[in-house]
């Protein structure tokens, strides 16, 4: 079984890198974000297993959007 998993980053470079090294395991990355209110619009169109993001980030952070996704 396959776990889809949301990356959640300002930086293109960390994405990309998680991106490869997660490309054969259990996860599959079916979305991006380069901020938490990107991850937000993403998360209300699409169902996750995970959601890995980073917690400093311009327009709403990493804990902001963990606190949503809780909710």
């Amino acid at each position: 079984m396959k776990y889809t998993i949301l990356l959640v980053d300002d930086h293109q470079m960390i994405r990309d890198g998680l991106k490869s090294h997660l490309a054969n395991s259990k996860f599959d990355v079916i979305g991006e974000a380069k901020n938490g209110k990107e991850g937000v619009d993403f998360l209300k169109q699409h169902e996750v297993d995970v959601v890995l993001t980073d917690i400093s980030m311009p327009e709403m952070d990493g804990i902001t959007l963990n606190t949503l996704v809780k909710e």
